[in-house]
């Protein structure tokens, strides 16, 4: 009905709070700024114009479009198709050498891997735990699949997963796993759109996370983020002229700004 007033999401309530964190602090350092549209939920009568924001900062108009940098809950769902897939196969190893089993693997992800990809990878995990058993030893394919054997009656198949679908404690991975795909969409997408049609085009990368998603937020540090951003920049040239980041807030914003400009 006219008049009537849709209530917001948490994705565009938290999306409002980044952009206009942004805005506040490019204020705060002289520089005039106001959301001028929101083309993604308004429209624009520029055909393909789809970013989330048009920010007026000192007189321009800039395409603007916020990220977050979190990773999918995959882990639960990947940890109960792993044990699906696995368990009896591996129930039936321990069955025909009448012995014990130990399994290593990594729970494979659908947002990370094609059907295909995860079917050959627990394939693998199978055949080692064969290996382990038919040669009474200790088996380690890589760094996360591994398989060992132990006498045991009855016959038993005990899973040991990595708790976790990356597969590396190295924190650019994680930040990696948590923007990369999302940037490279964004890339090719609304932002190279706003570029094409004249909008100097920045990107507010987002640490804090969302009130009711149950994704992991990545707490690397900004210059990690910069680094991995740079990336993903440097295989699409031309597109992005400004990154901006909302971090987590470790120290009050009287002494750590709300919204950092990472790369200029």
């Amino acid at each position: 009905p006219l008049g009537a007033v849709t209530a917001m999401s948490d994705k565009e309530v938290h999306e409002d709070a980044a952009l206009q964190a942004l805005v506040d602090q490019l204020n705060s350092r002289g520089r005039p700024a106001a959301i001028v549209s929101r083309p993604d939920r308004d429209g624009s009568s520029l055909p393909g114009l789809t970013v989330d924001a048009i920010i007026g900062i000192d007189g321009q108009d800039w395409a603007v479009d916020h990220c977050l940098l979190s990773r999918p809950p995959d882990l639960p769902g990947a940890l109960a198709a792993a044990a699906g897939a696995l368990q009896p196969r591996l129930d039936a190893v321990a069955q025909q050498y009448q012995c014990g089993v130990a399994v290593s693997y990594l729970p494979q992800s659908t947002s990370q891997h094609s059907r295909q990809e995860i079917g050959d990878y627990y394939n693998e995990v199978v055949a080692t735990a064969e290996r382990a058993a038919q040669a009474k030893m200790f088996v380690g394919a890589d760094e996360n699949m591994a398989a060992d054997y132990f006498p045991s009656t009855p016959p038993v198949a005990h899973l040991m997963p990595f708790t976790d679908t990356i597969g590396s404690p190295r924190m650019s991975d994680q930040v990696n796993a948590g923007l990369a795909a999302t940037l490279d969409k964004k890339l090719t997408g609304q932002l190279a759109r706003a570029k094409a049609l004249g909008f100097p085009v920045a990107l507010l990368i987002d640490q804090v996370p969302r009130p009711g998603k149950q994704s992991t937020v990545v707490s690397a540090s900004p210059m990690l983020i910069a680094r991995v951003v740079q990336q993903s920049l440097n295989a699409h040239p031309g597109v992005v002229d400004q990154v901006w980041l909302r971090p987590l807030l470790t120290a009050p914003p009287y002494l750590s700004p709300r919204v950092h400009l990472l790369i200029a």
